[in-house]
């Protein structure tokens, strides 16, 4: 059994190139099953469509597997078209929320595309795979949609999720160009570094899947799933490995959200110092968790190599994070980041603009509070996903008319695609810009005022 899985590029001009983690999964559970796929991997070398077609011209597969975030549908529905007319015969699986989120107008109006895997892929795909081999049909294999022989979409029952995760390997990173990824990785690291640039070698890392918020416009792999995580014994381990293996000294949580709980920290904290092994990283709590009275345990995690501290603000208007159902103060924000900052940790955060309730003042008053904590944030517009309440108001009041074509010119949230307050586009975008260049002014960043939304990574504020 030949299978293929495709890593697509959604960032074409941009020059960070992270390890695909889900896709690593995957291709990790077949190889783990005997079943070791060849990897395409656009993204890491930015393939052309015409490279890509003389890659599949000149080879066959019984299998191929691609799938990204929804904002990607483009791009899946391209490479699709591309695999089935030089493969028309192979079977063609789509996973990742592309699949999770919109299955049956992925199945109706990309007919190239055979099966989606909703929701965790690790155990589906090897099940499809052997339901390949053995001649079987698709009807007792769980999470997944299909048409059926008179073209109408099937699903099967979901599947349930993995409830511990130590079961699972880590991702093998071996399956992939690692050496390439590495000799790029350090400019996936947020600033301030925290020794030299060069001497950097990165690698993401999972704790955790899923998320026990649940946030109006998040959307998710494991959105129906409950959260679930790694016993941090096994994950510094996994990074030990690593460190070993590839020289790594800076790991990416790559979680929705890695600390759900103060105990969560001390139990990584723990681990790192029962294993004696030293790496950088950063912290990634919800924006409330930490109290001033942490401030010892963010010393010893400091001590321990993090070197800053997440925690997504959004806005800084209560209305606006009611309506986002982000279950959060401004007060508790701001007690965290202060906290931080004592000690020692760079602050950072992340907003979302353009909700119903957004004004110039509420733009205003966010990056404000920037302002007052130092804190250079990353930034977008509010990004309407499927299957997420703020998706179905946009629809509801008419601004997303035919889903496909929505589907078809989104992409990043750093350019609005929808605009839901009652000011206009340009009003919108040119406060929101004006404001950003304000605080990147005050807090001496070194971008330009073009670069003030599309940062790529975070960077540093230069007076703090």
């Amino acid at each position: 059994m030949n299978i293929l899985l495709i890593n697509i590029c959604l960032r074409f001009d941009s020059p960070i190139k992270h390890i695909p983690v889900g896709l690593a999964c995957i291709a990790t559970a077949l190889d783990k099953a005997g079943m070791k796929p060849d990897i395409l991997d656009v993204d890491l070398y930015r393939y052309t469509d015409e490279q890509v077609e003389s890659f599949l011209k000149t080879r066959r597969y019984d299998i191929v597997g691609l799938g990204t975030i929804v904002s990607g549908y483009k791009y899946t529905k391209n490479l699709s078209v591309l695999v089935k007319r030089a493969m028309p015969e192979a079977l063609l699986v789509v996973g990742n929320t592309v699949a999770s989120s919109i299955p049956e107008l992925l199945l109706t109006r990309v007919p190239e595309v055979d099966v989606a895997v909703i929701g965790e892929g690790d155990e589906t795909v090897v099940e499809i795979v052997r339901a390949v081999a053995d001649k079987k049909g698709w009807q007792d294999i769980s999470g997944i949609a299909y048409r059926n022989e008179a073209g109408t979409v099937v699903f099967t029952p979901p599947r349930k999720a993995i409830s511990k995760l130590e079961t699972l390997p880590f991702p093998d990173y071996s399956l992939f160009e690692i050496d390439q990824y590495l000799d790029v990785s350090n400019i996936t690291v947020p600033e301030p570094h925290p020794i030299p640039l060069k001497e950097l070698r990165a690698l993401p890392l999972n704790t955790a899947r899923g998320c026990p918020f649940d946030c109006t416009f998040c959307y998710h792999a494991f959105k129906k799933d409950s959260y679930r995580t790694y016993p941090f014994d096994l994950v510094v381990k996994q990074i030990k490995y690593l460190q070993d293996t590839y020289g790594i000294n800076y790991i990416h949580f790559w979680d929705e959200l890695t600390f759900v709980s103060i105990k969560k920290v001390r139990e990584l904290c723990d681990a790192i110092e029962r294993e004696n092994v030293r790496f950088y990283w950063a912290m990634g709590p919800r924006g409330d968790l930490i109290k001033k009275k942490h401030l010892d345990l963010l010393k010893r995690c400091k001590d321990l190599g993090a070197i800053s501290i997440g925690g997504a603000l959004e806005s800084s208007a209560p209305e606006i994070l009611k309506a986002m159902n982000k279950r959060m103060h401004l007060e508790d924000f701001i007690e965290q980041m202060e906290t931080a900052r004592a000690a020692g940790l760079t602050v950072r955060t992340s907003l979302v603009f353009g909700y119903p309730q957004e004004t110039a003042e509420t733009i205003k008053n966010t990056l404000d509070v920037c302002r007052r904590l130092g804190i250079y944030p990353t930034s977008g517009f509010v990004l309407p996903l499927p299957s997420t309440p703020i998706y179905d108001f946009a629809r509801a009041r008419g601004l997303i008319g035919n889903e496909e074509k929505y589907l078809l010119r989104i992409g990043d949230r750093q350019d609005l695609h929808v605009n839901l307050t009652q000011m206009s586009d340009e009003e919108l975008l040119d406060k929101v810009k004006n404001e950003l260049i304000a605080l990147k002014n005050d807090l001496r960043v070194a971008l330009s005022d073009d670069q003030v939304i599309k940062t790529g990574i975070y960077r540093k504020a230069g007076n703090t």
